[in-house]
């Protein structure tokens, strides 16, 4: 009868969360911070949908405003689009490796990209 105390274990270890794979849920507050900028986004999942808001700040004018999102999630990969108050809209394509990080590449209409890591806050 050893058997059910070790399926119990199992069943409780599969359970556990290390951090180390993919978020199921994207839900909650992620930032990214550069030296000239920094982006805020405040998240929220429905299935494999993504939308939310953000702010942005940059060191030079404007030096800060809103941002609206919407994307999904297929983990691990990411998708979402940034439709910025100044007009400027970007796509960030993205991995998610675990629960706290996003490591992408944000592409600008004129075709401008920059590498983006969000940190779950």
């Amino acid at each position: 009868m050893r058997v059910v105390p070790i399926i119990l274990a199992l069943a409780v270890l599969a359970g556990c969360s290390n951090g180390l794979a993919p978020a199921s849920d994207l839900s909650g507050e992620w930032v990214a911070t550069r030296v000239e900028s920094s982006v805020g986004l405040d998240l929220q999942q429905h299935g494999t949908g993504i939308a939310g808001v953000g702010t942005w700040q940059k060191a030079i004018d404007p030096p800060s405003g809103y941002v609206a999102i919407d994307g999904t999630y297929l983990p691990p990969q990411l998708t979402l689009t940034l439709h910025y108050d100044n007009g400027t809209t970007s796509r960030y394509t993205a991995a998610v490796p675990d629960a706290d990080h996003s490591l992408g590449r944000e592409v600008f209409a004129d075709g401008t990209t920059d590498s983006l890591t969000f940190v779950r806050q």
